[in-house]
């Protein structure tokens, strides 16, 4: 639970599984209970390392209509959820 508990804190993509984890908060589970105070304080957002002075990004410029299926390296990337390994198939 201790393991889960520390995972789950640095989770922010929890879709309906929040309800999951507020249940067993409400019920007295003291790991539901560190999670549910660790979303609140945003520890995910707050305890990430500082960025950089400096970045150097790259940008596509696209005349006209463009959407996803336009970028999509599904060759490469499979699965839709996979934004680093689509972005690094692009390059």
């Amino acid at each position: 639970a201790p393991i889960a508990a520390k995972a789950l804190s640095h989770t922010l993509l929890m879709f309906d599984n929040f309800y999951d984890v507020e249940e067993k908060a409400k019920a007295g589970n003291e790991y539901a209970k560190q999670v549910m105070q660790s979303w609140a304080d945003a520890e995910w957002f707050l305890n990430r390392p500082a960025l950089a002075e400096k970045l150097t990004v790259t940008v596509f410029k696209v005349t006209g209509e463009t959407n996803t299926d336009d970028l999509s390296p599904a060759p490469d990337a499979w699965s839709r959820p996979d934004i680093p390994l689509h972005a690094l198939a692009m390059l």
